[in-house]
């Protein structure tokens, strides 16, 4: 299994694409055992969540099941705020840069 983590918009899709010649979609919780490429798997472990169901069974069994998947989900609470805000500092010094807005 492959796992790329990445903001929304970092190149996660062409990159699976490029690995696989497979487009990456969103899967269901069920039809995720069985895709090749799981885009968005952020929103299945959203759902799990909400249905108070265990994760860690579920990711046993995806694994077990579909273990040549590459699966992609976008970085909850990894940094992107802190990544931002050190993009800006490079900015702001001496970029040409005087004001910014950051908006999270």
């Amino acid at each position: 299994m492959i796992l790329i983590i990445g903001g929304r918009a970092c190149g996660k899709e062409e990159y699976a694409r490029e690995l696989t010649g497979i487009t990456p979609v969103p899967c269901g919780r069920d039809e995720a055992l069985t895709c090749p490429v799981i885009a968005d798997f952020q929103e299945t472990v959203r759902l799990l969540d909400s249905l108070q169901e265990p994760l860690m069974p579920y990711l046993a069994r995806l694994i077990a099941e579909n273990p040549d998947a590459v699966v992609l989900c976008d970085e909850v609470g990894m940094g992107k705020t802190v990544e931002a805000i050190a993009v800006l500092r490079r900015l702001l010094a001496g970029r040409g840069v005087k004001r910014a807005l950051l908006l999270v």
